[in-house]
């Protein structure tokens, strides 16, 4: 090809309207310095198309993925850390955030029993969690084995509060009704010892 035919495919070329449609197995979208900070691709992991961007340090910071449970979006830190995901799958909506090592440590969930927001210590334990059911709110506070200490809710039938022992028994329990107040206290079996009225 001489060089008049090149000029002349050249211009035809730019001269050509842009096309509509782009078909491809991989996008890949570099910088001025040649460095990959954007991949576009169907992933064979997450049986979907995913979406990855990318930090000057080649750190993935935001991933949005679909896969067969639903769709994603995934944040990361300087360091490469997963500090944020929100994940929409059939039983509802999900948002994890989590510390500088990767750690959920909160987290929202909605679904079909209602909201639910879940508090987690550096360990992953279950600390805390506060949920609304169609019977009402509830609040429960774990200790560092993750077993339930005390409770506080706000049912139709009234509300209680419950405080438990180091193996997760019952030991004492107020609750108001329509029938009025009432105070139990139980022992480590979970018997009552005492209550009023």
């Amino acid at each position: 090809m001489t060089l008049e035919e090149r000029v002349a495919a050249l211009e035809a070329q730019l001269a050509s309207p842009a096309p509509r449609e782009i078909v491809a197995s991989r996008l890949i979208l570099t910088d001025e310095n040649g460095k990959a900070r954007a991949h576009m691709y169907v992933s064979k992991s997450k049986e979907g198309p995913a979406l990855c961007l990318i930090d000057e340090n080649s750190k993935t910071r935001c991933q949005i993925f679909v896969s067969r449970s639903g769709p994603s979006l995934c944040l990361g830190d300087e360091n490469g850390k997963l500090r944020a995901v929100l994940n929409v799958t059939r039983s509802g909506p999900m948002l994890s955030l989590n510390d500088e090592n990767g750690k959920s440590r909160i987290q929202v969930v909605v679904g079909d029993e209602g909201p639910l927001v879940r508090t987690m210590d550096a360990a992953g334990t279950l600390r805390g969690q506060f949920v609304l059911t169609p019977d009402g709110p509830a609040v429960q506070l774990n200790d560092e084995t993750g077993l339930t200490r005390s409770e506080l809710s706000a049912y139709r039938e009234g509300p209680a509060l419950g405080l438990g022992d180091e193996h997760g028994g019952l030991r004492a329990q107020m609750v108001v009704t329509e029938d009025g107040p009432a105070v139990r206290l139980g022992d480590d079996h979970g018997d009552l010892i005492w209550s009023a009225p």
